[in-house]
């Protein structure tokens, strides 16, 4: 008897500015996790109103969950046509309503499993992709090391915790003001054994044995090994 094989959401959110952003910033984070995915996950972008939206051909667009089914393949964007955006360092309801919109998404395509890498975030070593592909159960952060903390812009959510993310979900975005996702989000566990951290805040370059790293800038060297 052989196991069903999970479907998977790897996503991230989006506020596109202009198409230098497309191609800098989110362009190249589908093209890298795309390579490095292949047809293993569904991939999307949640997107809070963006001025900017790439060809419908390119990248189709859909602005309620009526759209989607299983048979959907990905990519594609899920996109807010009102922009909630961000006011303050602790105010960002815009990342909170697409971060939580993932649990509708994923229950409209069937997916028993959602990995969240931040659109400035990059997985670079198939052994953590793989790793990430074989967690079951629980709710998954990776851990940055210079902060001391769950790193929020990389998460996996397995299909027990998906009544946890739709009671996040179910409240106002608006009320997670003066709330850090990195504490405050019900984690039930740490990936601690995965090389990482928020490099550009100290250093210009990416350790070659990382496994992945977040807060990346358009000029720096990405890979996968």
């Amino acid at each position: 008897m052989t196991n069903k094989k999970s479907r998977v959401l790897l996503f991230c959110t989006s506020y596109i500015e202009d198409m230098d952003s497309w191609r800098n910033r989110y362009a190249r984070w589908l093209s890298h996790h795309r390579q490095l995915a292949g047809d293993e996950c569904v991939m999307c972008f949640i997107d809070d109103g963006s001025p900017y939206v790439p060809n419908k051909q390119t990248l189709p667009v859909y602005t309620s969950l009526d759209g989607l089914s299983p048979a959907v393949k990905g990519p594609f964007m899920f996109r807010f046509e009102e922009r909630l955006g961000r006011s303050g360092l602790l105010s960002y309801p815009g990342w909170w309503r697409s971060f939580l919109a993932s649990a509708s998404i994923a229950r409209a395509l069937s997916c028993d499993k959602i990995i969240h890498v931040e659109s400035d975030a990059y997985l670079f070593s198939r052994k953590m992709f793989r790793g990430l592909l074989g967690l079951e159960y629980g709710w998954w952060a990776a851990w940055c090391e210079s902060q001391a903390f769950p790193e929020s812009a990389l998460q996996v959510i397995c299909s027990d915790q998906f009544g946890a993310l739709r009671l996040l979900s179910q409240r106002d975005p608006t009320t997670f003001c003066n709330m850090t996702a990195e504490r405050f989000l019900p984690f039930t566990g740490i990936l601690k054994q995965f090389t990482g951290d928020r490099y550009s805040e100290f250093r210009s370059t990416i350790p070659k044995n990382a496994d992945f790293a977040v807060q990346i800038l358009p000029d720096q060297k990405i890979w996968i090994r």
